[in-house]
């Protein structure tokens, strides 16, 4: 299992509506992107946090392994910013009751490793 983080900027709505993430292969001009090339790793069981406008907004389960799929119909693409050839994974979201800010998140994160940092460590056995 795997925590994926997602910057959602101008497609959460749709995706959220859809249950799915969806990414081209490639950037407009045909060149790598490495969060592009990531959604290859997306596997079921995972989890992604989704960031949408500086707030997290969900928590989504991956329903099945990152597939090959083009550009769902359902997704706004007025400005045809990305190829049809993509990445799409089947997620089912969980909202959170109050989003949680990018700041919050990490003074969150970072308090959680100071406080596992004080933790006994563990031996390991030879």
């Amino acid at each position: 299992m795997a925590i994926f983080f997602v910057n959602q900027k101008n497609t959460y709505e749709e995706e959220r509506a859809g249950s799915y993430l969806w990414s081209p292969k490639l950037n407009k001009n045909g060149t790598n992107n490495s969060s592009y090339k990531l959604m290859k790793e997306v596997k079921k069981g995972d989890f992604i946090i989704h960031n949408a406008g500086g707030k997290i907004t969900a928590i989504s389960r991956v329903e099945e392994d990152c597939k090959s799929e083009n550009k769902p119909n359902s997704l706004n693409d007025e400005e045809n910013r990305w190829e049809n050839d993509g990445w799409k994974v089947n997620t089912e979201y969980y909202d959170l009751s109050s989003p949680l800010s990018i700041s919050d998140l990490k003074d969150w994160t970072k308090s959680i490793l100071e406080r596992a940092a004080l933790l006994p460590q563990r031996k390991e056995s030879h």
